[in-house]
């Protein structure tokens, strides 16, 4: 009988050991596969900001891709290494989730030693965030180079549209004067976006005339699509221009840039000036105050920094 007690006494004592053995597994196993998921977690985030700016990036080449003017499209022709660069990383970002998915799966399915083993995703992590920052560098590489060749081809088409105006500036003014207040009329009134062409002494003369910023942002893509042509173009930023701006006497549910227009319209057609720097009271102020225009002085007190004042009812 002591005997059979001693056994039965270690039979409880030993399974007694062998459950605390397998709560202690147990736990620890928990808090691997916790740790080892954690770890994939964060690798998931990182790889999926990469994947964001890859995304972003493909959307930035297929908008300059989109840009129909030749000189440009020069720019974009040396720069396809760059652009196949970038899209060479759809298989990179696309292979290296596989390995990871494949590393990580292989910890979470490893039994073999009857133990979970602890997984580090780092590696991982660290190429995803090599990726990243590869792909940013591409895309601002690419983005800096065709800006600074459109900026080059503004400043040319500028300079070659100053000198078309400088050339032909006694034909433009008696075009004005002799047109009196028709002639710009084609591209008068409410309209959002207004286009007509001026022979002006045998040039023709392409001109639009966008008002509010919803009609200057189609007029912009419209002329980036290569759907359309000007010479000149005016943007106002307010519908109808300056005589519906935020500046003038607000009546409520009342828009009467129409009607402030056709009196401008109306006082332009009997003045004798038709050119502001032809007014007497302007070539007298710059030359016995401001200098000339764009002097430092003109600068100075005609330019408006927008942040360095306050309105009376703000707090400095």
């Amino acid at each position: 009988k002591q005997d059979a007690d001693i056994q039965a006494e270690w039979k409880a004592i030993t399974e007694a050991v062998e459950a605390i053995m397998k709560a202690s597994k147990d736990n620890y196993d928990a808090n691997v596969d916790a740790t080892n998921k954690a770890q994939h977690d964060d690798f998931l985030k990182v790889y999926e900001a990469a994947n964001t700016t890859f995304s972003e990036a493909i959307k930035t080449l297929n908008a300059f891709s989109s840009i129909k003017n030749g000189a440009l499209q020069t720019a974009l022709d040396n720069l396809i290494e760059t652009h196949d660069a970038i899209y060479a990383y759809a298989d990179k970002l696309r292979n290296l989730k596989s390995k990871e998915d494949k590393d990580y799966n292989k910890y979470v399915l490893d039994t073999t030693d009857g133990v979970d083993d602890i997984y580090s995703a780092q590696r991982w992590i660290d190429d995803a965030n090599k990726f990243n920052a590869e792909i940013t560098d591409l895309i601002e590489n690419y983005q800096n180079t065709v800006n600074a060749e459109a900026k080059r081809l503004f400043e040319n088409t500028i300079a070659s549209a100053k000198t078309a105006v400088a050339s032909k500036k006694d034909e433009i003014k008696n075009f004005v004067y002799d047109e009196k207040a028709d002639a710009f009329k084609d591209v008068r009134g409410l309209d959002g976006w207004k286009e007509a062409t001026f022979d002006v002494n045998g040039i023709p003369v392409r001109v639009a005339v966008a008002s509010g910023l919803g009609n200057t942002r189609k007029l912009m893509e419209a002329i980036r699509a290569g759907e359309v042509e000007y010479d000149f173009v005016e943007i106002m930023a307010c519908p109808g221009g300056c005589a519906g701006g935020g500046g003038q006497p607000i009546h409520e549910a009342q828009e009467l840039a129409g009607e402030r227009g056709q009196v401008l319209y109306g006082l332009d057609a009997v003045n004798e000036l038709r050119f502001s720097h032809e007014n007497p009271d302007i070539i007298t102020l710059y030359k016995d105050y401001l200098e000339k225009p764009m002097s430092h002085r003109a600068h100075k007190l005609l330019h408006t920094d927008h942040e360095a004042w306050h309105m009376p009812c703000e707090k400095k």
